[in-house]
This record gives structure tokens, sequence and C-alpha cells, in this order.
């Protein structure tokens, strides 16, 4: 784990509402929700190296740390949202997991869309849609999957044995068993490439 991944994580305090370890989870907590958590961790991502993505017009400025994308406000005091993942591989190759997603309910804008297709989907070329989601998170994961498909995108999907299937529809999608409660929906995951696997 990288020290800002560490550090990241530490001051998110992230936790998943949830009584096991199943892929749909009850809630997502951390300390950006707050006044003062979202400002203090708006004040030490204000101290981190970092890579400017995209200014985004009456919203703020979308910028990529170590393991995370953040858009913050225009003048950097407040985070209106976040998606962090972890570096890993797929197939055997360099590839990345989302973690968290979150996004200030007052910002209409789709932020955590863009964040997914217009930075991680091309610079990784392969971006696992993470291991759990809230009921608002698998919606999300949907509209993705949907969203990639049109846009010429291979879907993959493992089940909890780790194999894998491409969907070519997001009806073969919706018709595999992806979230639920219990231990082997974890092991599921949907899978976006650039290049077929």
């Amino acid at each position: 784990m990288s020290d800002f991944q560490s550090e990241f994580l530490k001051r998110l305090n992230a936790r998943y509402v949830v009584s096991a370890a199943p892929q749909q989870v009850d809630d997502f907590e951390h300390d950006v929700k707050t006044d003062e958590g979202n400002a203090k961790m708006a004040a030490w991502l204000r101290t981190r190296t970092a890579t400017k993505l995209a200014d985004i017009p009456g919203v703020g400025t979308m910028i990529l740390y170590d393991t995370a994308i953040v858009t913050l406000s225009p003048d950097a005091s407040r985070v209106l949202s976040l998606v962090t993942f972890e570096h890993t591989t797929f197939n055997g190759q360099r590839a990345v997991l989302l973690k968290h997603l979150w996004k200030d309910s007052a910002v209409k804008a789709p932020l955590a869309s863009d964040a997914l297709f217009q930075h991680l989907v091309p610079k990784f070329k392969i971006v696992g849609l993470g291991e759990q989601h809230t009921l608002d998170g698998e919606h999300w994961a949907k509209r993705r999957t949907e969203e990639a498909l049109k846009n010429g995108y291979h879907v993959y999907l493992t089940n909890e044995h780790g194999t894998l299937f491409e969907a070519h529809t997001f009806k073969e999608v919706l018709q595999r068993p992806m979230w639920g409660k219990g231990v082997n929906y974890r092991k599921r995951l949907i899978v976006l490439t650039v290049d077929e696997l």
C-alpha cells in the first residue's frame, strides 16, 4: 500500500456498514461527509503531490492522486467527490479496482462517471467496479456497465470461483447474480476493459 493510500484511507476513516462480507452492503460511512472532516481532508490533499485532470466549469477541479481521483471546489477548500481505487492485476495485466465512490449530494455533475470513463479506463485499460456496493453503488455500477457496452468497451464478469465470462449485452449482465448478501458475492466482479482479454 502506498504512503498516500495509507494516509488517505486513515483520514477518510471509511467503513462499510455490513454484518458479513457481501457484495451488497447497507451503507458507506466516512469522515468526508461531515463539514469538519471534509475541510480537513481538503486541506491535507492540497499538500499532496497530484496531477490535475480537468477543470469542471461551475464545479471545481478533478485531480489524480496515487490511489484516488478527487474533485475539489474551485477554492480547493471542499472535497466534492472522490473515487478511490487500488492498483492490482487482472488476468496478469495491470489494472485498478474501484474501492469507494462518494459525491456531495449538492453536486449534479456526473463526477464518478467522468472519472471512470475519461480518466481511469483510458489510463489503466482494465478497471474492476469494486468488491462491495451500497444499493446506490449497485445502481451506479449497472448504469456504467450498460454505458460501457454501448460505447464499445469489453465487459467481463467473474463468479465466486474466479471464472471469467464476457458479457456482450446488458441483458447478459442482468442474468448473472452479481449482487447480494453473502460471502460468495464479494468475489464476483464486473471488469471493464478497453481491449479484449
